[in-house]
């Protein structure tokens, strides 16, 4: 049918993308996908107290502590500064 959008460009023209719908595009998965029914999972509750995060995590196994940081890896050695192979190897 002509003058219709195909999903990309509809996706294209949509300023306010749910956090699901740009996790599937992505990701490729769609996070509220239930694994146990054919059915839609929800949000219910946005947790950001740093305690009550805390004590989710700990329950899990899970680290609560933010990893300390790490030095940078070095630049890739440019390719003119690797020796060329010799004939005698």
């Amino acid at each position: 049918m002509a003058g219709r959008l195909d999903d990309v460009q509809l996706f294209r023209r949509i300023r306010n993308r749910t956090w699901a719908d740009l996790m599937q595009r992505s990701f490729g998965c769609d996070v509220l996908a239930c694994p146990r029914c054919p059915g839609r999972l929800r949000l219910v509750a946005l947790i950001r107290a740093p305690d009550v995060v805390g004590r989710i995590l700990r329950h899990l196994g899970l680290p609560d502590t933010v990893p300390t940081r790490r030095r940078a890896r070095d630049a890739p050695v440019p390719l003119d500064w690797v020796a060329a192979p010799t004939s005698d190897c």
